[in-house]
């Protein structure tokens, strides 16, 4: 997959069905949707979205334990999002409420 990062040891060891992150544009404004690969779900980040590149991307970036940790967990709580979506089909309810979310963080994260 195009522009894959793969997740730490601990944090693939830790999610049997998910096989990382890719990260991507993405059709609307949402900060992370969902893709397989087989029948793996793959978490994908949108690049453009404010929480990636105010608080994503330098925890990636980071040589810092602790940051990685941060980053690890914020990766759990997003695999643990899209997989409970991915387990319910194409239900648009879901969908509207990822994008509702990401819009209101975005909103939060912009009127700072």
């Amino acid at each position: 997959m195009k522009g894959a990062i793969l997740l730490s040891g601990a944090t693939l060891a830790r999610t049997s069905r998910a096989i990382g992150l890719s990260r991507g544009a993405i059709k609307d404004s949402c900060f992370f949707t969902y893709a397989f690969d087989g029948e793996k779900v793959v978490l994908v980040l949108n690049p453009e979205h404010p929480f990636y590149r105010e608080i994503y991307r330098p925890l990636a970036d980071s040589d810092i334990p602790g940051d990685q940790q941060m980053r690890a967990k914020i990766e759990l709580l997003l695999l643990a999002a899209a997989r409970s979506e991915a387990a319910n089909g194409k239900d648009q309810t879901l969908t509207r409420q990822r994008l509702e979310w990401s819009n209101t963080l975005a909103a939060f994260l912009n009127d700072k």
